[in-house]
């Protein structure tokens, strides 16, 4: 019998076949993060299981610490989309942030992950019908939270190409009002930028910023769909990330994502 998230064991998404679960995560075990042209960059590896493990237990530290700010989320749902949202690179394989092109050829890599995960989650891969569905509303919610997607065709000064797909209005403007999702997107960036400032970035400037910049990108839609009761532990929450750069030396960068941050959701209020 699957175990479940309750439990805090592997079945993140609930009374799985064991076979489906052992196979993700011994394929997840093998993708390895932090490659730049091929090559890791961390002083240790760090593969996708890694990733997911680390997510979920900052998944748990939120929302142990953060009471007000989760209200109304739910959390088994927000476990749930983290522990599929990188199951594409079980095919694609990881492509760093830092690679030069990472972000000239993202469309491209997110439509290569949309058609990955409907291969993983096939008739032939997962029979259960249910879990199938189940599963792929979960992946659908994650990867429409991509505010570069919602651009398309509308408002690109270029013809997109024919692999580019927009969304329609009716899902954009579900995405935005997704709490779970965004913040599955923020603890992806915030598990990477602690991962980062261990082993990776030791005083890059660019790495550092870019981090920084990850992080913002999802902490200010975070603030802006929270509730007025939580939005001052978001706040908490998003500060609390950017002092780590603070104490891993990279002040200035510290200071000017706090300063961006601040003023950006000043004006939200």
């Amino acid at each position: 019998m699957a175990t479940t998230i309750e439990t805090g064991e592997r079945d993140f998404l609930q009374n799985v076949p064991p076979n489906i679960v052992e196979f993700h995560d011994e394929k997840q075990s093998t993708v390895i993060r932090w490659k730049i042209n091929g090559v890791p960059q961390s002083k240790i590896i760090e593969t996708n299981l890694d990733h997911l493990n680390g997510g979920h237990l900052i998944i748990d530290e939120i929302f142990d610490s953060f009471p007000t700010f989760v209200r109304g989320l739910d959390k088994t749902i927000v476990h749930q989309e983290f522990h599929l949202h990188d199951d594409p690179e079980m095919i694609t394989d990881d492509y760093s942030a830092g690679n030069k092109d990472a972000k000239t050829t993202r469309y491209r890599r997110w439509e290569s992950e949309r058609i990955a995960f409907a291969l993983l989650t096939s008739k032939e891969n997962i029979p259960d019908k249910n879990l199938r569905q189940k599963i792929r509303i979960l992946y659908k919610r994650y990867n429409d939270y991509r505010p570069d997607r919602w651009k398309l065709p509308e408002y690109l000064d270029r013809k997109p190409k024919v692999w580019e797909i927009p969304l329609s209005e009716t899902d954009v403007e579900a995405a935005k009002n997704d709490r779970e999702s965004i913040l599955v997107h923020f603890v992806d960036k915030i598990q990477a930028s602690r991962f980062g400032l261990e082993n990776v970035f030791e005083g890059n400037g660019d790495n550092g910023a870019r981090a920084v910049a990850g992080i913002l990108e999802y902490a200010v839609p975070l603030f802006r769909a929270t509730p007025a009761a939580g939005q001052r532990e978001c706040i908490q929450l998003v500060i609390q990330e950017l002092e780590r750069f603070r104490m891993r030396g990279f002040t200035e960068i510290a200071s000017k994502g706090k300063s961006d941050f601040l003023r950006t959701v000043s004006n939200i209020t």
